[in-house]
């Protein structure tokens, strides 16, 4: 792969503020800009591997860390698996969020962290570093909430531990299957 395939020009740059000139508000005209340079990277990624896209939305979700890094993250986790479909490999998706920006529709009209998920599918979540601490167990659980009733999964694949006190109310409205992250199955060994 070319390594300029990843790089953003100056003309990028003034392509994407201009293309965002008309949002009045500074912060939203920002993230705007950020939205598009991560589409364009991202097409041009797509492109360089001889695979089409048509990447009309903005693109490891950690509360707090820059919003349209958290959307660029998940909408290239769905691309990725959308590319991988393709080459006939079976996908589950990994669902993550980072703060309410990414699982509710107050802040950006959608809710990012699912989209170009099916309903009723199988779906992977990952607890492991995500419910260290009061705000991020808040936010993981409000997430997860969302997540089930904007997705309704027939299964969700757990990645670390589930602790009752944020997945027992969805017990009957799913079923978890549990997997022990890395750092917990070498303590057992």
């Amino acid at each position: 792969m070319d390594n300029n395939v990843l790089t953003i020009y100056a003309d990028d740059i003034e392509l994407a503020q201009n293309s965002c000139s008309s949002i009045s508000d500074s912060d939203t005209r920002n993230r705007a800009v950020a939205n598009v340079l991560a589409v364009m990277l991202a097409e041009r990624f797509f492109n360089s591997i001889n695979y089409q896209t048509d990447l009309s939305t903005g693109l490891h979700n950690i509360p707090n860390v820059v919003e349209n890094l958290d959307i660029a993250d998940i909408y290239l986790n769905r691309a990725v698996g959308h590319y991988l479909q393709k080459q006939g490999l079976y996908v589950i998706p990994n669902i993550r969020w980072g703060d309410e920006r990414t699982y509710r529709k107050d802040y950006l009209g959608e809710k990012v962290a699912f989209q170009g998920v099916d309903k009723h599918s199988i779906v992977s979540v990952g607890t492991y570093g995500q419910i260290k601490t009061a705000e991020s167990k808040r936010y993981f659980a409000e997430g997860l909430e969302e997540m089930i009733k904007e997705l309704e999964p027939k299964v969700v694949l757990v990645y670390g531990s589930m602790p009752d006190r944020i997945f027992a109310d969805y017990k009957n409205e799913t079923k978890f299957i549990q997997y022990p992250d890395w750092t917990t199955r070498m303590k057992r060994k």
